[in-house]
């Protein structure tokens, strides 16, 4: 799972939604609505750094939301930069700094594996 699917699947339902003879600004403009602008950019990351694990909130909720800010946080093709920092968001969202230490330990590089990481250790941690 990645953020290129959070957001592909956004679109899929945004596509899906619209009557098969949407103009080009209509789609645009959509999507504006949607995802925001260059300005907003960082009212975004200042959410990302803020947003935090809700009681009871599943570990896979919580990556999509993660996902969905940092796409509104960091605009525009995925580097390494966003990679790490979209981890490091992730794992400060969970609000537990001992399961985050634990994750760290794996050495995850990206969100994706900081989720199955996490995924794992909390299955782990029921039985």
């Amino acid at each position: 799972m990645s953020c290129s699917v959070c957001v592909s699947a956004f679109g899929d339902q945004l596509l899906w939604d619209l009557r098969s003879q949407v103009m080009l600004a209509d789609l645009i403009r959509l999507l504006c609505e949607h995802f925001g602008t260059l300005d907003q950019a960082k009212q975004f990351r200042t959410e990302l750094q803020m947003h935090r694990r809700k009681p009871g909130e599943a570990l896979d909720g919580l990556y999509n939301e993660i996902c969905r800010l940092m796409s509104l946080a960091y605009p525009g093709p995925t580097t390494g930069f966003v990679n790490v920092v979209g981890r490091d968001a992730f794992l400060e969202a969970l609000g537990d700094q001992s399961l985050r230490v634990r994750i760290l330990d794996k050495v995850p590089t990206t969100m994706e594996e900081a989720l199955r990481i996490a995924l794992n250790l909390e299955a782990h941690d029921r039985s």
